[in-house]
């Protein structure tokens, strides 16, 4: 045998292992299943997965339940694009009602009995299914939880906001308990020292002429999360 042969065989394996790979397609989808007041439990979001080495280009989606019925989720127009290895969201209407041969239908849409097509133009390719495995349900859960103000974030250690107007726009400033001055604060001074008072901030306002500077001045005191009004300006000038 040539000694060129099995370097052949093997380049030959090696091209038909990559041709398999193009050709194949391989999409993996995830749903999620919302319920809401005023609309039906509908499919509200899909996330595909696709796992070859192909572009796939999406027209429609639709899911089968029990084999035996169908249900558009959403026709795609422009459509979709999904890359190799690529991960895609979409989010899906919802809608009033399904109707089954003229009499309302309710769908189960469990793993279990719901299959998702997508019409990649050539063919309905059907999706393989992936449910998350829960492997954190034995912790005790941190929950977030956040405070804003005038859109901002803050915690417990803010013990003013300072809601200032300059030139047509309003700025919210923090006041921190160590006395640091941030968030939308451009000004000077920044920190008014390692206490904090309403008699202490209505000074520095006065001393640096930012009760004229600004056209409307609101202090809030914190409570945290709780904020209640401090004083504010007058329409006089005065600081109350």
């Amino acid at each position: 045998m040539d000694i060129k042969t099995p370097l052949y065989i093997i380049m030959a394996i090696f091209a038909l292992y990559f041709y398999i790979q193009k050709i194949q397609k391989k999409v993996v989808a995830q749903f999620n299943v919302s319920w809401q007041l005023f609309s039906e439990p509908y499919i509200s979001k899909l996330v595909l997965t696709n796992k070859k080495d192909n572009t796939l280009t999406i027209w429609s989606a639709h899911a089968t339940i029990y084999k035996d019925i169908r249900v558009e989720l959403d026709v795609f127009d422009p459509p979709l694009v999904l890359k190799p290895y690529e991960t895609l969201s979409i989010s899906l209407p919802k809608y009033s009602t399904l109707l089954l041969n003229g009499e309302e239908y309710d769908p189960n849409y469990s793993f279990e009995s719901t299959k998702i097509y997508l019409d990649i133009g050539s063919k309905d390719l059907v999706c393989e299914s992936e449910v998350k495995k829960d492997v954190l349900h034995h912790y005790r859960e941190a929950k977030k939880y956040t405070a804003h103000f005038n859109g901002h974030v803050y915690n417990k250690t803010v013990a003013f906001i300072l809601v200032y107007s300059l030139e047509g726009t309003v700025y919210t400033a923090f006041i921190a308990e160590n006395g640091a001055i941030g968030n939308e604060w451009d000004f000077v001074p920044n920190h008014l020292g390692n206490t904090v008072s309403v008699l202490e901030i209505k000074l520095m306002l006065r001393q640096f002429g930012y009760d004229r500077l600004f056209s409307t001045i609101t202090c809030f005191a914190v409570n945290f999360p709780k904020t209640a009004i401090a004083f504010r300006k007058l329409p006089n000038g005065e600081l109350e």
